[in-house]
């Protein structure tokens, strides 16, 4: 996965602004941060479903693959801000 600048996410939020409100796959795993290169290993049915429906539907960037990522703090509650990240490579594992 890689993460999208935040000059590309500031321009897409430029351009969306009077657009209809964007619906964004989000995935509560980790913080990650911009240009960074993340591997995951996706095994949860609903995760795995999530990112099934993000190969086949565009993103907030106009690509396939899209999806946000936030965290769970300490208090339980999720961040309120994370990162846009798009799939650039993937493979099936047999356990997942």
């Amino acid at each position: 996965l890689q993460a999208v600048t935040s000059q590309v996410l500031a321009d897409a939020v430029n351009y969306y602004a009077n657009e209809e409100p964007l619906l964004v796959p989000i995935m509560a795993l980790q913080p990650c941060l911009p240009l960074c290169e993340v591997d995951f290993k996706i095994f949860e049915p609903r995760y795995r479903l999530m990112l099934q429906d993000c190969f086949e539907e565009e993103g907030p960037m106009g690509e396939s693959g899209e999806f946000g990522m936030c965290w769970k703090l300490d208090s339980g509650d999720f961040s309120e801000f994370g990162t846009l990240l798009r799939i650039s490579a993937s493979s099936l594992l047999p356990d997942g």
